[in-house]
């Protein structure tokens, strides 16, 4: 999908259509709502067509195309999920660089940001797919490489706030809006944390997007050793989790990167403006970097790092209680359901007790890498491998 942007030829290649569509859909009724592997935002019909020669295959409603109305342009894929509010479907963009542009990670600094005031996030009519608002955040002012990360809502005192991790590394709140506006409206920023630590942006006097490049264990050159003492920035990949006032999030890379330092913040959701120094309860950096949300059940906190440790914490205060060591790269999220958390890896899933003394009650090979999160629903446990096997699983009535 090639593009021209300021008279330079940029294009996404053949990635998203290797990997698919990366978006989790929203549904609601009988609309399903996702961004297919083409950057569009679609709207279709969970009935397919009624009746005639298509009968029972897909009927799009509508189609809102980012590439060409606002310039965004994803690096890699497009990766965010949609979010229903009311009659509003708020879309992140995965607006990046153009990471084809030098595979050399000195020269890195001369990269090309395509789209520098594309918007991150997008408001659209659910009902029509009308643009109705876009946010505000300055994220491409210190862009890492691409966005990631989903959103999620939450009430703070009489306002509803939208949290977002960009590709900066910052977590924002952002006012979500109250009904769709008639003309298009911008989404005020309510407050950001940065969420990279201060000693994690020592770059041992080189520019920070090399330094960034450098931690990547695949390029020529590379300070990463692949054994998790590698320090640098890092963005945020998790979706931001909102509980009793508080967001909690973690910052991470592409496993592909290589391990190197993480830290997982809770944040008070109360405040305002800068919360970088003033607004973080508590910070954990005794894992890796994360692509995971976290999971929290009964005060306890759950979240994987990419070099397969889990770790239990306590929600409350982030004192660690234990870490499990798989020994496997870890892509998706932990599942905490029934009592129990289920942690996929790229070895199988493991299922331990979700309690804070540290208890395996199972590893399960189903065959192939489970790279996506595991869901439950309806008293069903559903998880997908790589491999392409959805498996569903219930427990059974004992025999009368």
């Amino acid at each position: 999908m090639p593009k021209e942007i300021d008279g330079f030829q940029i294009g996404i290649g053949v990635i998203p259509h290797q990997i698919g569509v990366c978006s989790t859909a929203a549904v609601e009724g009988d609309r399903l709502y996702f961004v297919s592997n083409r950057f569009d935002v679609l709207c279709l019909d969970v009935r397919g067509r009624p009746s005639g020669p298509e009968a029972g295959k897909a009927r799009v409603v509508w189609t809102y195309d980012p590439w060409t109305e606002l310039g965004v342009f994803p690096c890699d894929a497009a990766n965010g999920s949609p979010l229903i509010d009311g009659d509003l479907l708020y879309v992140p963009t995965s607006n990046g660089i153009d990471h084809n542009t030098f595979q050399n990670p000195y020269r890195e600094k001369e990269r090309k940001l395509p789209a520098p005031h594309a918007p991150n996030i997008i408001v659209l009519d659910k009902h029509n797919g009308r643009l109705v608002a876009t946010d505000e955040a300055p994220i491409t002012r210190h862009l890492l490489h691409g966005q990631w990360s989903s959103m999620s809502l939450g009430q703070v005192g009489n306002r509803k706030l939208l949290f977002y991790g960009g590709g900066d590394g910052v977590c924002y709140a952002f006012d979500a809006l109250t009904s769709v506006p008639e003309k298009q409206a911008r989404l005020k920023t309510v407050w950001h944390c940065d969420c990279i630590p201060p000693e994690y942006k020592d770059t041992g006097g080189l520019d920070w997007v090399t330094h960034f490049c450098l931690g990547d264990r695949r390029v020529r050159g590379t300070w990463n050793k692949h054994d998790g003492t590698f320090v640098g920035e890092s963005g945020i990949i998790a979706t931001p989790v909102f509980l009793d006032n508080r967001v909690y999030v973690a910052i991470g890379r592409d496993p592909a990167h290589g391990r190197g330092r993480g830290a997982l913040h809770c944040i008070d959701a109360t405040g305002t403006g800068d919360l970088t120094k003033t607004g973080k309860i508590w910070t954990y950096q005794g894992l890796d970097r994360t692509l995971s949300t976290v999971s929290i059940a009964g005060g306890l906190l759950f979240i994987s790092d990419v070099a397969g440790r889990l770790h239990c914490l306590d929600a409350q205060t982030g004192k660690p209680y234990w870490i499990h060591e798989t020994r496997s790269e870890v892509w998706g999220s932990t599942l905490v359901a029934d009592g129990k958390v289920y942690m996929p890896t790229a070895k199988g899933l493991w299922v331990l007790a979700a309690a804070k003394d540290l208890k395996v009650l199972s590893r399960i090979n189903l065959g192939a890498k489970v790279d996506a999160s595991p869901v439950a629903a309806n008293g069903v446990l559903y998880v997908a491998t790589s491999a392409g096997w959805l498996w569903a699983v219930r427990s059974q009535p004992a025999n009368p």
